[in-house]
């Protein structure tokens, strides 16, 4: 059984991968919005999943900056296991 401290530090390990995700996708998501210029149809839709991209990587920012590390701090690669670029944006 693992410890709360491992947990916190897989947790904020997990966010960061799903936040890192949706970045890399929201910036295909740009490329597409570029490509559907000149269609009112999918200008729109781009648009809308743009927001919804934004949206959803800014409140993952906002949580994982509220979240303390596993030993109560907010400071990069202080946890065991942390990796050195783990960020709180």
């Amino acid at each position: 059984m693992s410890t709360l401290s491992e947990q916190l530090d897989q947790q904020n390990a997990t966010l960061g991968t799903v936040r890192d995700g949706l970045a890399g996708i929201q910036a295909d998501v740009r490329i597409l919005i570029e490509r559907a210029a000149g269609d009112p149809e999918a200008q729109a839709a781009a648009d809308r999943v743009q927001a919804t991209l934004d949206g959803l990587v800014g409140e993952l920012g906002a949580f994982r900056s509220e979240t303390p590390d596993a030993d109560g701090s907010d400071t990069p690669a202080t946890d065991p296991g942390e990796p050195e670029t783990f960020s709180r944006r």
